[in-house]
C-alpha cells in the first residue's frame, strides 16, 4: 500500500514540473497577446486600463505562480527524498524477507525430507508388522492343525480355541493371543518327546465307548488295553477322542503290546507316519478275501497252482532218490572189473539201484563184445532212462504258460466290467468302479504269482535233469573205457604167453 502510494506522487512531482512549464510559457505568451489587446482597448476603448498596469498584473501573477511552483517543487523534492527512503526501507525489508523466505525454505525442504524418511520408516514397519503378523497367523494355523490332529488333545483340555481369533484376517494379533500360541506350540513339542500313560474313555472296535489304559509313544502313536484286548487306537479330530482300530494287530504285534503293558519289554510298535500304516492295515485283506474279490478266473488258477506244486513236491521227491556217488559205484566195480568177475559187477549193480547201475547192468552181458557195440548198449539204456527224469517237466512248463494267460483273461474281464459300470452310472463314484479293477489286478496277481515260482521251479528241475543225464553219459563212457582196459591188458597177456609156449616147442 506504501510503495503505491509513493509511486503516485513521485507521479505527481512530475507532472507539477509540467505544469509549471505550461504556465510559465502560457505567461510570457499573455504578455505579448495582452500589448496588442491593450492596443486595441485604447484605440477602441479609451476607458481599458493602459498596458502596464497589465504587465504588472501579469508579472504578479507569474511571480505568484512561480512561487507556488517552487513551493510545489519543494514539497515534491521532499516527497521524493521520503519515497527514496521508504523505498530503500522498503528493499531492505524485502531482501529480509527473502532471507527469511530462503531460510524456510530450507526448513520446509527439511521438513519434506524427514518427513518422507518418516514415510519410509511408517511403510517398513508396516511392512515387519504384516511380515510378523503373517508369520504368527502361519505358526497358528500350524499349531492349529497340530493341535487338531493330535493324540495328545484327547487326554487333556486344549485351548486352541483362543487361536480362531489369530486366524481371521482383519484382526491383529495381541501379546497374549502370542503367549498362548507360543504355550500351545511348547505343549506340542514336549508332547512329542514324552511317553504319557493314563485311563480314558475311548470307542472299541464295536462302537461303544469303553474306559481304557491308553499308551501314547509321542505323538505317533497310541496303545490301548481294554480288558483282554490290546490294540492300536486312533485319534478322531472331530470328536476328539480316541478309537480303536477296527482290525486287531497280527500275533507278533499284540505280543509285543501286551509285553509293554505288562512292563515284561521296553520296546513298543510305533508307526512313524502318524497312523499312516495303521489305517493301511485296515484295508489289508486276507488271501481268501483276495480269492473272493478276484472273481471266477481265480479258481482256475488256484487249481493250476495245485496241480503245479504237487508235481513239483513229485519231482523234488524222485530226484533226492536219486542222488548216490557215482564215483564210489565205480571205485567199488573196478577190482570185478580188473579181475573179468562180470557176475559179481552185475550183482553190485543189482544190490543198489539207481539209474547208473541200471545202465551198467544191462552192458555187462556185452561187455566182450565189440566197442561200438557196448557204447550203443549203454546209450540205449541212457535213452530209456530219460522219460523217467524228465516225467512231467512239459507239463510244468505248459501250467507255467497257462497261469498268467488266465490271469490276463481276469483282467480283461474285470475291465470290461469296470466300462460297463461307467457305461450305465458315468464316473462321479470311482467306488463303483474300484470293484472291477480290483478283480483284474487280483486276477493278474494270482496269475504271476503263480506263473514265476512255477518257471522258476521248471527251470531248476530241468537243469537238474539236464545235469543227471549227463553225469549219466559219462560214467557210461567211463565204465567202457575201464572194462576195454582190462579186457586188452588180458589180451595182451595171453598172446606173450602163446609166443613163449611156441618158442619152447621149437
Amino acid at each position: 500500500m506504501n510503495i503505491a502510494r509513493e509511486t503516485l506522487l513521485i507521479k505527481g512531482y512530475r507532472w507539477c514540473n509540467v505544469l509549471v512549464a505550461v504556465l510559465i510559457f502560457c505567461g510570457l505568451g499573455l504578455g505579448g497577446t495582452s500589448a496588442h489587446a491593450q492596443d486595441a482597448r485604447v484605440r477602441l476603448q479609451p476607458r481599458l486600463q493602459t498596458q502596464d498596469e497589465l504587465v504588472a498584473a501579469g508579472a504578479a501573477h507569474a511571480h505568484q505562480v512561480a512561487q507556488q511552483v517552487a513551493a510545489l517543487r519543494r514539497e515534491l523534492e521532499q516527497d521524493k527524498q521520503g519515497v527514496t527512503a521508504r523505498l530503500t526501507q522498503l528493499r531492505a525489508t524485502v531482501a529480509e524477507l527473502e532471507r527469511a523466505n530462503a531460510q524456510l525454505e530450507g526448513q520446509v525442504e527439511q521438513r519434506r525430507t524427514a518427513l518422507m524418511k518418516q514415510k519410509e520408516i511408517e511403510i517398513e514397519e508396516n511392512q515387519r508388522h504384516v511380515e510378523l503378523l503373517g508369520s504368527i497367523r502361519t505358526s497358528a494355523v500350524d499349531v492349529a492343525g497340530m493341535v487338531k490332529n493330535s493324540p495328545v488333545t484327547a487326554l487333556s483340555v486344549s485351548q486352541d480355541s483362543a487361536l480362531q481369533q489369530l486366524l481371521v484376517a482383519d484382526t491383529s494379533a495381541s501379546i497374549a493371543q502370542v503367549r498362548t500360541l507360543r504355550t500351545l506350540m511348547l505343549e506340542q513339542i514336549q508332547a512329542a518327546s514324552e511317553v504319557q500313560r493314563q485311563r480314558v474313555t475311548l470307542v472299541d472296535r464295536s462302537g461303544k465307548q469303553v474306559e481304557a489304559q491308553v499308551v501314547l509313544l509321542g505323538t505317533f502313536t497310541a496303545l490301548y488295553k481294554a480288558g483282554a484286548e490290546v490294540g492300536f487306537a486312533l485319534y478322531s479330530p472331530p470328536s476328539r477322542q480316541l478309537m480303536a482300530l477296527s482290525q486287531l494287530p497280527g500275533y507278533t504285534l499284540k505280543k509285543q503290546i501286551k509285553n509293554y503293558f505288562a512292563g515284561s519289554s521296553s520296546a513298543a510298535p510305533i508307526d512313524i507316519g502318524h497312523g499312516a500304516s495303521l489305517r493301511q492295515m485296515t484295508y489289508q485283506r486276507s488271501l481268501g478275501a483276495q480269492v473272493r474279490y478276484g472273481g471266477i478266473i481265480v479258481w482256475p488258477i488256484l487249481g493250476i497252482a495245485v496241480v503245479a506244486l504237487v508235481l513239483v513236491g513229485e519231482r523234488l521227491w524222485f530226484l533226492s532218490r536219486q542222488r548216490y556217488n557215482s564215483d564210489s559205484i565205480l571205485a567199488q566195480m573196478q577190482p570185478c572189473i580188473d579181475a573179468h568177475q562180470w557176475i559179481e559187477c552185475e550183482q553190485l549193480c543189482k544190490r543198489k539201484d539207481v539209474p547208473l547201475t541200471r545202465v551198467i547192468a544191462a552192458a555187462i552181458p556185452f561187455v566182450t563184445r565189440p566197442r561200438e557195440e557196448l557204447e550203443s548198449v549203454l546209450q540205449e539204456e541212457i535213452l530209456a532212462e530219460i522219460p523217467a527224469q524228465e516225467r512231467f517237466l512239459s507239463t510244468l512248463a505248459v501250467l507255467a504258460a497257462i497261469a498268467p494267460l488266465l490271469g490276463l483273461l481276469g483282467t480283461v474281464t474285470g475291465m470290461i466290467h469296470t466300462f460297463e459300470l461307467i457305461t450305465f452310472h458315468g464316473t462321479g463314484d470311482p467306488r463303483m468302479l474300484s470293484s472291477g479293477i480290483s478283480e483284474a489286478l487280483v486276477t493278474t496277481m494270482f496269475g504271476l504269482g503263480v506263473a514265476i515260482p512255477l518257471m522258476l521251479a521248471h527251470s531248476l528241475i530241468s537243469r537238474r535233469v539236464e545235469s543227471h543225464i549227463a553225469e549219466l553219459e559219462e560214467k557210461a563212457i567211463s565204465f567202457v573205457n575201464r572194462a576195454t582196459k582190462a579186457l586188452q591188458t588180458d589180451s595182451g597177456a595171453a598172446t606173450e604167453q602163446d609166443r613163449v609156449a611156441e618158442g619152447l616147442i621149437s
